[in-house]
């Protein structure tokens, strides 16, 4: 079922070069195999103490690291498919 939501996603985000969608995830993997850039999403913490809500802590140009649309990311060994790990 992943695999059949992974390739619409694809299919309309490929419809024409406008085209804008927002994907919101828990599975990393399969949200990076259909993403050119990504906001990854995590807790931080200030003088040791945990901050309440989540925050943007890092962000990932996947198109300039020659990672974008790669269904095939869960296999790549390439150092930039690694960094990703």
């Amino acid at each position: 079922m992943k695999e059949k939501a992974c390739a619409t996603f694809t299919q309309v985000a490929s419809l024409d070069s406008l085209n804008t969608s927002l994907i919101v995830t828990h599975d990393v993997s399969e949200g990076l195999a259909i993403s050119d850039h990504c906001w990854l999403m995590g807790l931080e913490q200030q003088d040791g103490q945990w901050l309440p809500g989540a925050r943007i802590v890092e962000v990932l140009d996947l198109a300039s690291m020659g990672l974008c649309w790669r269904p095939d990311i869960h296999t790549d060994r390439s150092s930039g498919a690694r960094r990703l790990r």
